[in-house]
């Protein structure tokens, strides 16, 4: 884990550096970093707040997390996000990977499940509102499709 190679003596800057890069930009991958839209993730600080309200004190998996923020910010301008926080944060309350990962599914099926409640309020084929045919692309031009056979 991060934490036992600062523990082995590796800086916050170390780690991220051992992380594999993003072939188009070179940002490393690292999992609870980085979001596709946004840098940084707004619900973190909300989140901090009520972990001083409930009285809990950022720990070692925390303050790893932060320290890698740092780094990420500074090199890539990006930064932790909403799950890279809970999964420091738990661990730091000394669940297992297997118990954080059993919880923080539920965000993916509270996710999904939102998602087809608001589908299922629209009407078939509604999706997405456009058509093909309304998109002007003023890309490349088409390449030719083999034909099957």
């Amino acid at each position: 884990s991060s934490l036992q190679s600062k523990a082995g003596g590796m800086s916050a800057e170390q780690i991220v550096d051992a992380y594999p890069k993003r072939r188009s930009d070179g940002t490393p991958i690292i999992p609870g970093f980085v979001r596709p839209i946004a840098s940084g993730d707004e619900r973190i600080e909300a989140m901090d707040r009520v972990a001083a309200d409930l009285e809990f004190s950022a720990g070692d998996h925390l303050g790893l997390a932060y320290e890698i923020e740092e780094v990420m910010v500074k090199k890539y301008n990006e930064g932790m996000n909403l799950l890279g926080y809970a999964v420091a944060f738990l661990s730091d309350q000394k669940l297992t990977s297997h118990e954080i990962h059993c919880i923080l599914s539920t965000w993916v099926h509270s996710g999904t499940h939102a998602c087809y409640a608001e589908a299922a309020q629209h009407p078939p084929g509604s999706f997405f509102p456009l058509r093909c045919r309304d998109i002007d692309y003023q890309g490349a031009t088409p390449r030719p499709v083999p034909e099957k056979g």
